[in-house]
């Protein structure tokens, strides 16, 4: 039996190599199962404009610089700083800990001097899908902001996804 390559979008939130760097190496390790179409990413574990270089140097890491990033949501759509002071002390506050303009070059101190693409993270996500509907796997590992962003946006893609995996916080 063959299989053709499943196209996926990456929606992730990536410190330094944790679940996300995981995830995105695990499927590029597999170019024969999974066509990585681009990584999106959004605030979460740490704010998107950090998560972008950690997802360069990811790629930069693997070989695997021709992958197009997208920078998406830096704020959830409900949550705020505000509201994570209302729930008390967190022993992990992701984003809201570090102040928003703060970028910090990934380990080894220097920068990837990749760009983001100039295309949004929601925009590319509901590119992608309506280019090839019923084709495209959204596996979001981060925030889902992005994701919803994008079906708020335009509702028709709700049924060209093919499959959205996600990881729920967990």
């Amino acid at each position: 039996m063959l299989f053709s390559q499943e196209k996926v979008v990456l929606d992730q939130d990536p410190a330094f190599f944790g679940d996300d760097g995981a995830a995105l190496v695990m499927l590029l390790r597999s170019p024969e199962k999974v066509r990585v179409l681009g990584v999106t990413v959004v605030s979460g574990n740490v704010w998107s404009a950090q998560g972008v270089e950690y997802a360069f140097y990811t790629l930069q890491l693997t070989g695997h610089s021709e992958v197009p990033v997208y920078l998406g949501a830096n704020l959830p759509l409900k949550h705020r700083v505000a509201t994570l002071k209302q729930e008390g002390p967190l022993a992990f506050a992701g984003a809201f800990g570090d102040p928003p303009d703060k970028l910090n070059p990934p380990f080894g101190g220097r920068f990837t001097g990749r760009k983001v693409e100039s295309e949004d993270a929601v925009d590319f996500i509901i590119r992608t899908v309506e280019h090839d509907p019923g084709e495209v796997t959204i596996l979001a590992v981060g925030p889902m902001t992005n994701v919803a962003l994008a079906l708020r946006k335009r509702p028709s893609i709700a049924g060209q996804i093919k499959r959205l995996v996600f990881m729920g916080g967990n």
